[in-house]
Formats: structure tokens, C-alpha cells, sequence
């Protein structure tokens, strides 16, 4: 009972991250969220790699709920300026490094409840920003999936425990696990 009143949050996020995954259209059908553009006073030192450019950029804008630009989210446009894209469960970031201008232009596009609570869901520790708030939020998300694994299998002891005959645990427990390894089978 604790462990449920502890990680109820984490479960409720679980529950509404996986009806807003099945009740919105493909990520190929959604209308593109609303942006907002502004620019911020940026000098970048010329010896640096995309990559360090990238980490400094990161560094300065100290954004929330982010962690540093992977390499894969690094290009340059039509002008070589460096653009990098960050995500984060409130929307995506995307930074244009302009050298010439010694600014940094960033797009921010806001993703609604629907993006995060199903970025939320997400967030576990081993992709956790390292900043404090998403390292805590990380923790709180791996107690609720260890708490739901706890609650099953306690679930079950309690039934062999004290009704063990009871015909309608048994046939939700055997359908369960019906289900269960036919979609497994069905998937592979």
C-alpha cells in the first residue's frame, strides 16, 4: 500500500502517457507545435569543435530538463552555422550558433500536456540530464517502475497466500499471461 501512495504520481504519469500515446494521431499527422524565436548575445571562440561549440552552447542557456547535445542532433545550414537541437519533455530547442552576429538564435517549440507527460514517462536516470531536478525526477521514476514490478509480484504472492482457489484470479492471472506470450510470439 505504501509503495503505491509513494510512486502514485509516477504510475498516474505512466497511465496517461500510454492513453495519450493511443489516442492521438502518429507523430507524422500532428500539427506542428507553435514556435517562438528570440536571440541571445553569444561570442564564440573560433578554435572549437562542433561538439565543444555545442557543450558551451549548452553551458550558457542552462536549459531545464536537458542534458548536452548529442552528436547526432549537430549540423551545419546552408551558411555553416552551427544548429543544434535539444529536447526536453516541455518541447524541442533549437539553437543557431550565428559566429558572424556573436549571437545565438533559438527557436523553441512548445509541446503541450500530451509531450510531457509522455516525455515524463520517459525519463528515466540512465538518460537523465545531470542537472539536479531531472537526476531527482530520474530517481522518482525508477522507484515507480521497481514499485510496480514489487506490487505485481506481491499481488500474486497474496493471492497463493490467501486464496489460491479463488476462479477469478485464477483466469485473470492465466488470460494475462495468455495474452502476454501471444503478442510476444506474435511480435518477435
Amino acid at each position: 500500500m505504501y509503495t503505491g501512495l509513494f510512486t502514485f504520481t509516477a504510475l498516474i504519469i505512466y497511465g496517461l502517457s500510454g492513453l495519450v500515446d493511443s489516442s492521438l494521431p502518429a507523430w507524422s499527422e500532428r500539427k506542428a507545435p507553435p514556435t517562438t524565436e528570440q536571440f541571445v548575445e553569444f561570442q564564440a571562440p573560433g578554435d572549437l569543435g562542433d561538439k565543444e561549440l555545442a557543450d558551451l552552447v549548452y553551458e550558457e542557456l542552462d536549459m531545464p530538463l536537458t542534458g548536452p547535445a548529442a552528436e547526432y542532433s549537430l549540423r551545419r545550414d546552408a551558411d555553416r552555422n552551427l544548429v543544434v537541437n535539444f529536447y526536453t519533455p516541455n518541447g524541442f530547442r533549437t539553437v543557431t550558433v550565428l559566429e558572424r552576429d556573436g549571437r545565438l538564435k533559438i527557436v523553441r517549440s512548445r509541446g503541450g500536456m500530451a509531450s510531457f507527460v509522455t516525455g515524463m514517462h520517459g525519463s528515466l536516470l540512465r538518460y537523465a540530464a545531470p542537472r539536479f531536478l531531472t537526476r531527482a525526477w530520474g530517481y522518482y521514476n525508477e522507484a515507480g517502475l521497481w514499485a510496480l514490478g514489487f506490487m505485481a509480484l506481491s499481488g500474486v504472492a497474496l493471492w497463493l497466500g490467501t486464496r489460491p482457489r479463488f476462479v477469478w484470479a485464477q483466469a485473470a492471472f492465466v488470460s494475462g499471461n495468455v495474452v502476454f506470450l501471444t503478442l510476444y510470439w506474435l511480435i518477435r
